[in-house]
């Protein structure tokens, strides 16, 4: 049995090592893809400004289509097992992948764009993959250790996408390599993970009660999480994190290229840096600070740092002090969306919590989408607006915070 559980528990983290893994790759590709002006994915006559938006595009549709489809795909793991579910996202996204690659091979925005819509739709693996951690862990501290494995894989699995999705796609370092390559890598890696949930992954799911399938429950969700009067101002709050974050984490890339031109070399090491600032501030700074304080005070403070190192990223010259207070902005961040996820668990019935945390995800699914629209539209006018605007945007969430704060002291 615990030979069972040991290799479903390395299935379902190999699943979450490469969702994140396919997540991320982007970020180092799309914007010399889209905005260098060395690959035809747009005419001679074409814009920065628009540009921009179709870069923008890019990323606010995966959001958008996984708002979709992550709770129909849940849906589907509650009606048909997890095993089942977890072979659909993954072909899914293979065929997603598969798109990406081909498109760029082309020079086909269109065939981008729909291959973007396709992994959207299918990533719904998080939710399956905890759903099923918490399958496999029979005691409350085994769970606790099982989700805490969770960080450590996302922050790998971060990196090593960072490092193939940069020198993977550099055709200097060797003339095989192109933007493609990773593409299909992440394609190999998808077919490896398809054989491992077949070999490794045991059902755990058994069947209670017929789920109503909800095509647009994403929506509806959204809907929901405004209504709840006890927890409105904390979903409204976290909607303000993901929009900010989204906004600066998504346009990094394109920020450094235009304002510094750097090398997309330089960007990736910076990026990595910006991971461990996120392991670092989500995992060991944060239990430090809930030790010493309440929860929503720690969350007070990382929207108040993230909103100054976002003030203060408007300043440097200089690329490297510019990644310095990126990585402090990510620092910051980590906290700010970890505690503002846990005070709604905090303020939501023990009887709810799974439904209240699926509300959560789709809140941050919508401020992803908001997110890098909002920037492509911005960036149109001038790409040196999006620092300050989010700034602006976590000064929203920590007004927020605050009215939450005083009603709690009152």
């Amino acid at each position: 049995m615990e030979k069972k559980r040991a290799g479903s528990l390395f299935a379902v983290y190999f699943v979450l090592f490469l969702d994140n893994f396919g997540w991320a790759i982007v970020f180092t590709i799309f914007a010399p893809l889209l905005l260098t002006g060395n690959y035809h994915f747009f005419g001679p006559g074409v814009t920065m400004g628009m540009r921009n938006l179709g870069f923008g595009v890019l990323f606010a549709i995966f959001s958008f289509f996984q708002l979709i489809g992550a709770p129909l795909i849940g849906d589907v793991a509650d009606t048909c097992g997890r095993k089942k579910a977890l072979y659909l996202t993954i072909s899914g996204t293979t065929f997603g992948y598969i798109l990406s690659a081909i498109s760029i091979g082309i020079e086909s925005y269109w065939l981008l764009l729909i291959s973007r819509i396709i992994t959207g739709f299918f990533a719904g693996n998080l939710s399956i993959s905890m759903a099923a951690i918490a399958d496999l862990s029979p005691t409350e501290a085994c769970r606790g250790r099982n989700y805490g494995l969770v960080t450590t894989v996302c922050g790998v699995s971060w990196i090593l996408a960072m490092l193939v999705g940069g020198y993977l796609s550099d055709s200097k370092i060797a003339t095989f390599l192109n933007p493609s390559v990773p593409f299909w890598v992440t394609v190999a890696l998808s077919l490896c993970n398809l054989l491992v949930v077949w070999k490794l992954f045991t059902e755990t799911y058994v069947r209670r009660e017929h789920h109503k399938f909800d095509l647009i429950k994403g929506l509806h969700n959204i809907r929901e999480a405004i209504r709840v009067k006890e927890t409105r101002l904390l979903y409204i709050c976290y909607m303000t994190w993901a929009i900010g974050w989204g906004l600066i984490v998504q346009w990094f890339t394109p920020i450094s290229l235009e304002k510094f031109h750097i090398p997309n070399i330089d960007v990736v090491w910076v990026l990595i840096m910006g991971g461990l600032f996120w392991s670092l501030g989500g995992s060991v700074v944060n239990t430090l600070l809930l030790k010493v304080f309440k929860t929503r005070i720690v969350a007070l403070i990382g929207f108040t740092l993230t909103t100054l190192f976002l003030i203060a990223s408007v300043f440097p010259s200089d690329y490297w002090v510019f990644g310095l207070i990126f990585g402090l902005i990510a620092f910051s961040a980590s906290f700010a969306m970890s505690n503002s996820v846990n005070m709604i668990s905090l303020n939501s019935h023990e009887t709810i919590q799974g439904k209240a945390l699926g509300l959560s995800q789709s809140v941050m699914s919508l401020g992803f989408f908001i997110g890098p629209l909002l920037g492509g539209m911005l960036a149109n006018i001038s790409i040196l607006v999006l620092l300050p605007v989010s700034a602006c945007i976590f000064v929203v969430g920590l007004i927020i915070l605050l009215r939450y704060h005083s009603n709690i002291v009152e």
